[in-house]
């Protein structure tokens, strides 16, 4: 009976390609952030380093995102980290103050280095920090249920800034450049149930000071005048909370969701044979090595960067509906497991998605494998499709893959594209075997 069923998937496409980090991102051992109490180099330095009264307090801005919950048209997506995963986040200077002058010459060439004895050029590195109701809260590395405080330094030398990525590594996976402009993280392995997510905070979109003795955004004296124009102002525009630095958000992966259904005239052979079921589903060749670059001060245009590590490849299950665990099992099911999947006579929503790096070109593809039972009885060989389609996957999309079963005469598959939060149509397309 196997003769007359086939399973056909649709899309597939150019393994995630090589993103080259830029020649300055040569990575050098971890740093771990020194206390802002360590003696500096000089007596200077030292009172500027030491913390103002002023709290580092981030919030969230207009981009929020999902780290892999299915999208729904229409309902605002708000970024939340879940149980036990954090945001990685930096607060790294970028400048030196543009009304400030006789800065000393080891803080002004302003270089980011893996042990920066100043604390004013690497404020912090690699923070781990909780997101909830568009609020950060940054937690102690050390004991991750107790919240941490950081402030902006004394000294108002230098502008400062704030990167962050989702989920978040050891720091031994944190390399800074020897150029000293750039912060690559290192060895991100994803198992296709996160999204990597990359966020930045943007100083041109802060408000101004209008004060004859300015400060830059971000610093202890930019939310002193700030706030004081606010208090003083017949018509006061709200709370300090307005000014805090947002965190603005990218999906750097693409999700697919999976729905199976018969052909025409495909569910008379399925009903002879005493059904078909599907028992499992996986990408054959994913690539799950991967680094992206968090911050470069020389090339910012290659912020968010995210790019394989190595060429290798390996087997990721389709996972639960909004569990880290794989979709299928042969064992005592988990919540939202299933032991297998039935074909019916119309299509049946797989309750299960993947996150994969995107692909970009028309020759490479993922390979879907669908592990089948016909008659109750497990076939030997999965079902192999070509994951494939004009101009590869993108990031931040959303794709809904029908699976089509089929007799050997036809070949067809049909594909939903979806950016996440507004559902673009795709027309169908055949698919290569």
């Amino acid at each position: 009976m196997n003769k007359y069923l086939l399973i056909i998937g649709l899309v597939g496409t150019a393994l995630f390609t090589a993103c080259s980090t830029a020649d300055d991102l040569i990575s050098e051992k971890p740093i771990e952030t020194p206390p802002v109490e360590e003696p500096k180099g000089t007596a200077l330095i030292v009172e500027a380093s030491q913390n103002s009264e002023v709290p580092i307090t981030l919030g969230i801005g207009s981009n929020r995102g999902l780290t892999r919950k299915p999208l729904v048209s229409g309902v605002g997506n708000i970024f939340t980290t879940e149980d036990n995963k954090y945001l990685g986040v930096f607060c790294l200077a970028t400048d030196p103050q543009s009304n400030v002058s006789n800065i000393p010459s080891e803080i002004s060439a302003n270089k980011w280095v893996k042990d920066d004895a100043t604390g004013l050029l690497v404020r912090f590195s690699n923070v781990p920090a909780k997101v909830a109701d568009g609020v950060v809260t940054f937690v102690d590395p050390a004991n991750t249920s107790n919240p941490k405080h950081y402030f902006y330094p004394m000294g108002n030398w230098m502008v400062y800034n704030f990167y962050s990525y989702y989920p978040r590594e050891d720091d031994e996976n944190i390399s800074f450049t020897k150029g000293g402009s750039g912060v690559l993280v290192k060895y991100i392995t994803i198992n296709g149930s996160q999204d990597v997510i990359w966020g930045k905070s943007y100083q041109n979109k802060a408000p101004k000071v209008s004060t004859a003795n300015d400060a830059d955004p971000f610093c202890a004296k930019y939310f002193r005048l700030k706030k004081d124009s606010i208090a003083n102002s017949p018509d006061p525009s709200g709370d300090i909370s307005v000014l805090y630095p947002k965190m603005e958000f990218e999906h750097l992966l693409a999700q697919f969701n999976f729905s199976v259904e018969p052909m025409d005239g495909a569910w008379t052979a399925i009903s002879a044979a005493n059904g078909m079921a599907i028992t499992d589903m996986y990408i054959s060749n994913a690539i799950s090595n991967l680094q992206l670059i968090v911050a470069n001060k020389k090339n910012p245009g290659t912020e968010g960067t995210l790019s394989k590590k190595d060429n290798t490849t390996e087997k990721l299950y389709i996972k639960a509906n909004g569990k880290d665990y794989n979709l299928f099992s042969s064992t005592t099911p988990l919540e939202s497991q299933v032991s297998s999947i039935a074909i019916k006579s119309t299509s049946v929503a797989v309750p299960g998605y993947i996150m994969l790096p995107p692909i970009e070109g028309n020759e490479d593809y993922y390979e879907l494998c669908l592990e089948y039972s016909i008659g109750g009885e497990k076939q030997k060989e999965p079902m192999r499709v070509k994951m494939k389609r004009d101009g590869g996957f993108a990031k931040g999309q959303v794709y809904n893959i029908s699976v089509k079963v089929r007799s050997p005469q036809e070949i067809f598959a049909t594909a939903t594209l979806s950016s996440w939060g507004s559902p673009i149509d795709v027309t169908p397309y055949t698919v290569e075997e």
